[in-house]
């Protein structure tokens, strides 16, 4: 009798993103996905006209790419929000 223990890890609508043998890279791919979904709703608040899959796209290719974003992100300097000016 052989026993396999297989790990599925499943995208917020249900569908099957991988099927894994190592537990380790199961939890790395759900991670992946929390992470993705986490920015899919930070942009998704502010860009109403966006089509999901697109912004899934965006949230995607951003993490794919996440040395590229950190280093980009590292020039930044925070900055206080304008104060909106008084009309005259």
């Amino acid at each position: 009798m052989t026993i396999e223990v297989i790990y599925r890890v499943l995208k917020s609508n249900g569908e099957l993103a991988g099927e894994y043998m190592d537990r380790k890279l199961a939890e790395a791919h759900d991670q992946k996905l929390d992470c993705i979904y986490a920015i899919v709703d930070l942009i998704a608040d502010h860009a109403k006209g966006l089509d999901t899959k697109v912004i899934e796209g965006i949230a995607e290719h951003l993490v794919n790419n996440r040395q590229a974003v950190m280093s980009a992100l590292k020039k930044v300097k925070d900055v206080a929000p304008e104060e909106p000016q008084a009309s005259q």
